[in-house]
C-alpha cells in the first residue's frame, strides 16, 4: 500500500516540471500567404524600395517567404516571456544583409546585425539576448536597395508545467479510495 501512495505521488512530480512550448510566434513560415499577426512597423525608407509583402519565389521551406526592398520592419509581438526561459532563438535569411531587433517588457530594444550572403543561410541568434529580461517581440529591416528574405523564424521556449487541475482531482480520489480500500480490508 505504501508502494501504491509513493509510485501516486512520484508520477504527479514526474508530470510536472520543465516542458518545450515549441514556437512561440505565429505564422513564422509565412505558410499562411499572409503577412499577419506580423505587422509592418517603422518606416526608414530612402529610396522607394517595396514594403514587406509574401514572396514565392524564394524561399527557405515550405512555398512562401517575406521579402522586403527597402529599410522597413517587420515586427511580431507577444506575451512576455523570461528570456532564460528561451532555448533557440533562429530564422533563415537570403539577404546580403539583415538586421533584427529584440524587444523587451521594461520598453528597451536591442538591435543586431547578419551579414550573409543571396543564398539561404539560417542564424542561431540565442546569444544575443539579455537573459536577466523578458523578451516581448522580434522584427527584422531590410536594408536600402537591396532585396532581403526571411523565412522559418523560430523562437523556441521552455515553460513549466504543472499539472491540471483534473488531472489532480483525479490522483486525490485515486488516493481518497486507495485510503478507503485500507481502512476497509483492515476491518
Amino acid at each position: 500500500m505504501r508502494f501504491g501512495l509513493f509510485f501516486i505521488f512520484i508520477s504527479l512530480f514526474a508530470a510536472s516540471g520543465i516542458a518545450n512550448a515549441g514556437n512561440i510566434l505565429l505564422n513564422s513560415g509565412f505558410e499562411s500567404g499572409e503577412l499577419a499577426p506580423w505587422e509592418k512597423a517603422r518606416d526608414l525608407n530612402v529610396n522607394g524600395g517595396y514594403q514587406w509583402l509574401i514572396d514565392n519565389s524564394n524561399v527557405y521551406s515550405g512555398t512562401y517567404s517575406a521579402s522586403v526592398g527597402d529599410n522597413y520592419e517587420l515586427r511580431q509581438d507577444f506575451s512576455a516571456i523570461a528570456a532564460s526561459n528561451i532555448g533557440q532563438i533562429q530564422f533563415a535569411a537570403s539577404a546580403g544583409f539583415l538586421s533584427f531587433n529584440f524587444f523587451y517588457s521594461d520598453g528597451s530594444e536591442e538591435q543586431y546585425y547578419v551579414f550573409g550572403s543571396n543564398t539561404w543561410d539560417t542564424y542561431d541568434v540565442t546569444e544575443n539576448l539579455t537573459l536577466s529580461k523578458e523578451l516581448t517581440g522580434i522584427s527584422f529591416w531590410g536594408k536600402t536597395d537591396t532585396q532581403s528574405f526571411v523565412d522559418d523564424i523560430l523562437i523556441s521556449a521552455q515553460v513549466s508545467r504543472v499539472p491540471e487541475p483534473s488531472s489532480l482531482i483525479l490522483a486525490a480520489i485515486g488516493l481518497f479510495g486507495l485510503v478507503s480500500l485500507r481502512r476497509f480490508r483492515i476491518k
